[in-house]
């Protein structure tokens, strides 16, 4: 893990090339940010990524401080660091989690703590994505912009994803499940859910799970992703066995035998 000094130098060599970065692209939508960290440098590389003349980007030293300003200050993204003095990034995740109001707020960990353990835990509290600091400059801010336009459409579609005896409402992160059982899904189970009810029974391999979801996981990384399919099985289940692995192929949601579980 790098030590501070080395996260600082980390972080002011990727402010120093954010102005090409900006010069490149520059966001179409305006957006505010709240950064919960003890480090002050995390909110002053937002603030040089981001054109703050269009965008709010809030600083908390602390995760009280972070919880008190995301209740006042009703952010569109919280970017969270996991090692605070006090009060925890796990615990600031759980409360925000708790409240209706930040229920489906996007959280992005952006943390020196990069264990697999320390994802994973983070993830099924209801983290939308995790990077390591210093992450380079354009995969922070292009994380930070998905999950963003990402939650807005959320909030835009009531809709729902259908294949046969499961229906997915991810507006709510909800899946209902033939003979009127559901079950709650953490944002990344959601995000897995999608992409197979989307394939409608083609297998979709571990490789594009991680291409299409790559902000969230280092690309190497397929134990996390083993982890999280895993607890969706858990969370289908007497619907488990629907949600098939194949060695060299990837995962599946039977179609057939969705279909035909189906009521209707």
């Amino acid at each position: 893990m790098p030590s501070r000094a080395e996260q600082r130098r980390g972080l002011a060599a990727n402010a120093s090339k954010a102005g090409l970065v900006l010069a490149e692209t520059r966001p179409p939508l305006r957006f505010s940010i709240l950064v919960v960290d003890d480090d002050p440098e995390t909110a002053d590389l937002l603030k040089v990524l981001f054109n703050v003349e269009s965008h709010r980007i809030l600083g908390a030293s602390s995760g009280v401080q972070g919880l008190r300003m995301a209740a006042s200050e009703s952010p569109e993204l919280v970017l969270l660091d996991l090692r605070m003095p006090g009060m925890t990034g796990e615990e600031v995740c759980r409360r925000l989690r708790q409240q209706e109001k930040s229920f489906y707020l996007p959280i992005l960990v952006y943390s020196a703590h990069v264990e697999l353990g320390s994802r994973v835990n983070a993830m099924e509290l209801g983290v939308d994505g995790f990077l390591p600091k210093p992450a380079p400059v354009e995969l922070l801010k292009s994380a930070i912009i998905a999950l963003i336009r990402r939650h807005r459409l959320r909030q835009n579609d009531a809709g729902a994803a259908v294949l046969g005896a499961l229906s997915l409402k991810a507006a709510e992160r909800r899946l209902d499940i033939a003979g009127g059982s559901s079950a709650e899904l953490t944002p990344i189970e959601c995000a897995i859910c999608s992409l197979l009810i989307g394939a409608e029974g083609r297998f979709v391999s571990r490789e594009l799970f991680l291409k299409k979801l790559g902000y969230l996981w280092r690309a190497d990384d397929h134990e996390a992703l083993k982890v999280h399919v895993s607890h969706l099985r858990k969370k289908l289940g007497p619907y488990g066995g629907l949600l098939e692995c194949r060695r060299g192929e990837g995962y599946r949601l039977n179609a057939a035998e969705a279909r035909r579980l189906s009521p209707s």
